[in-house]
């Protein structure tokens, strides 16, 4: 925000295009509300999508095993080895994780209650959207990969359309970061052989 690369981040001096920046413009967006990027501003959105994990875990263990699971759920989640090193790092992994369970999340609730809207397609579609611009299209395959699964194995063809326009959405938003990543690289590119 204070530079004027909020599009394509800069890190000593270089452009660093290593990876999708969705998580870099939470920390700016927070940082511009609280009055600077500050160690809290980057540690805020990742403590906020902790939280928002236990809470997602603990809603859907409530609601299909009780209480007491729920419980236990959560305090796997909040007591992981692999969480506490990336929540201390501020690494996009909790971000991507708590989009793609809370895509998990949406479309279990859907599926198990039998109502399975075009809205709530829409909604899986932009967390997923989400979550691959957060560290890249590969995450997204998990949700793709387990899901499709289900559908297939359960025999759920009444859902196949839906699902496959949804993972068209993604893969059109996706891409399009890509795209706007590619065409930024070819630039820069150009600039340094034109010697600009």
């Amino acid at each position: 925000m204070e530079d004027g690369h909020w599009l394509t981040p800069f890190i000593y001096c270089e452009r660093f295009a290593e990876r999708p920046v969705l998580l870099s413009w939470i920390s700016a967006l927070v940082g511009e509300v609280t009055g600077g990027v500050t160690l809290w501003s980057l540690r805020i959105p990742h403590l906020t999508f902790f939280l928002g994990g236990a809470l997602l875990i603990y809603s859907l263990l409530r609601s299909n095993t009780g209480k007491s699971a729920a419980i236990f759920g959560v305090l796997c989640w909040l007591s992981m080895p692999m969480v506490a090193p990336k929540f201390i790092n501020a690494e996009p992994d909790i971000v991507m994780s708590t989009l793609l369970f809370a895509a998990f999340y949406t479309w279990w609730q859907g599926t198990i209650s039998k109502r399975m809207t075009p809205i709530r397609w829409i909604g899986i579609s932009l967390l997923l959207g989400l979550a691959g611009l957060t560290k890249g299209p590969q995450p997204v395959a998990y949700f793709t990969l387990g899901v499709g699964a289900y559908l297939l194995l359960k025999g759920q063809r009444n859902q196949i359309p839906a699902f496959i326009g949804t993972n068209v959405l993604v893969a059109l938003i996706i891409v399009a970061g890509t795209f706007w990543y590619i065409s930024r690289t070819m630039l820069i590119i150009g600039w340094f052989i034109l010697g600009c």
